[in-house]
């Protein structure tokens, strides 16, 4: 199998471009620079060139400006400045960026895409999953997933902070799993983070209890509440953590019963009013009074070929799920189904699927690939300079790299869609 060293598009597209002698520069925009004109001192070394770079296109591939491109309508080597066909969308100083003259960010960016189509059409990636916890009624409760970005509410959450209030995800000061969240509140404002359950009807007159491992350096700041709302005294609150480090399974707990009339079941994990401080909190719980035995699969799933599910006490992963007591529904939401008349899940424990999917395309300069770099970088270059003199080379190392692609399913492999 290739080893992947995964680098970014505007990476991937520099090497092409210095395979087909198009880098003209790379460089770091002057700070004295606009959103008329780019400065940058380094950009006629050695020679001062007026017709070095004019008729080019230069790229932005750092920052909030990263993937802009823009012609170059004039240049003036005396003071390193180019003028750019139209105006950036914001101010490029200390942004990085590249000009390339024979092809333009776009014809790269197509020939990119061209060849990780390619590939990924005959290679799967492996992957790691640990966002179900069993039987939990949450969702993402193992806060594993987060798709909008590592500074917005983890998938399947809401956060609401006034004043300066703020989530993110925590990878250090973590209980168990791979994050944790961590909630920040504005001076005087609550935080809360939360999850809406959907189908919250089905736990009229049922017993739930929401359990989370909490950390807080400050005591009855931080605690969890629930609410049905409609029942007398709801919403509901756990104990306050006492400020002493991460809690233990049942300190922060709330069991309560639901009305036979329920307008919702929403969880939430909390900063009370007060000064400005910190809380994590890591695997949340909800359970009722039965088993959860269908479990989405994860996106972009092709193939699962291995469960296995820790003890909600010590977090590692040693008991595996025998392959015969598990089986994929292929309906319209995949689901990973465990057979009731041979398994009972072991509840507050995570489970964590090992598979195979898909890879993801990149669309953004900053997108890092997920398949092997050297193909990409040759087809890509065959793609754009089909009559180079090197491209019989660049030929021969696109089939090097094609030997070695892997993607063969593991044994016990049970298929959850062909590629």
């Amino acid at each position: 199998m290739p080893i992947i060293s995964s680098k970014t598009r505007a990476a991937i597209r520099q090497e092409i471009g210095f395979l087909i002698g198009d880098n003209v520069h790379i460089g770091v925009v002057d700070a004295a620079s606009s959103v008329s004109a780019l400065i940058d001192t380094d950009l006629t070394y050695p020679v001062d060139d007026d017709d070095r770079v004019l008729g080019g296109e230069v790229t932005i591939y750092s920052g909030t400006l990263a993937g802009e491109s823009r012609g170059i309508k004039a240049f003036t080597a005396a003071t390193d400045t180019i003028t750019p066909s139209a105006n950036f969308s914001g101010d490029p100083s200390s942004l990085s960026y590249e000009i390339h003259k024979r092809f333009r960010a776009i014809d790269y960016n197509n020939a990119i895409l061209m060849a990780e189509e390619e590939v990924a059409r005959e290679m799967r990636i492996h992957f790691v999953d640990e966002q179900h916890i069993l039987d939990n009624r949450l969702s993402n409760g193992n806060f594993f997933l987060w798709a909008n970005g590592a500074s917005s509410a983890p998938d399947g959450w809401t956060f609401t902070g006034a004043g300066g209030g703020s989530i993110a995800r925590e990878s250090s000061l973590v209980k168990y799993g791979v994050y944790a969240a961590k909630l920040t509140n504005g001076a005087s404002n609550t935080a809360l983070l939360s999850q809406a359950i959907g189908d919250y009807a089905r736990f009229r007159e049922k017993t739930v209890t929401l359990k989370a491992y909490g950390f807080c350096g400050t005591a009855d700041r931080a605690r969890l509440s629930l609410t049905d709302g409609v029942s007398s005294g709801a919403p509901w609150y756990s104990s306050y953590h006492d400020g002493n480090g991460w809690s233990d399974q049942d300190d922060l707990k709330i069991q309560q019963t639901i009305a036979a009339n329920p307008t919702e079941l929403t969880v939430g994990l909390r900063i009370e009013t007060g000064t400005s401080l910190l809380a994590y909190f890591s695997r949340v719980y909800l359970y009722a009074d039965d088993h959860v035995w269908e479990y989405d699969v994860p996106s972009g799933t092709v193939s699962i070929h291995q469960l296995l599910y820790d003890s909600p006490f010590h977090g590692r992963f040693d008991h595996e799920i025998d392959p015969k007591h598990w089986y994929v529904k292929r309906t319209n939401t995949r689901q990973i189904a465990l057979r009731p008349e041979a398994i009972t899940p072991y509840g507050g424990g995570a489970l964590r699927i090992l598979g195979q999917k898909k890879a993801t395309l990149m669309t953004a300069d900053t997108d890092n690939t997920e398949l092997p770099v050297e193909f990409i970088v040759y087809r890509a270059a065959m793609l754009l300079d089909p009559q180079n003199p090197k491209a019989a080379l660049w030929e021969r190392m696109v089939g090097m790299a094609k030997q070695g692609k892997g993607g063969r399913f593991p044994g016990y492999s049970k298929i959850v869609e062909p590629l």
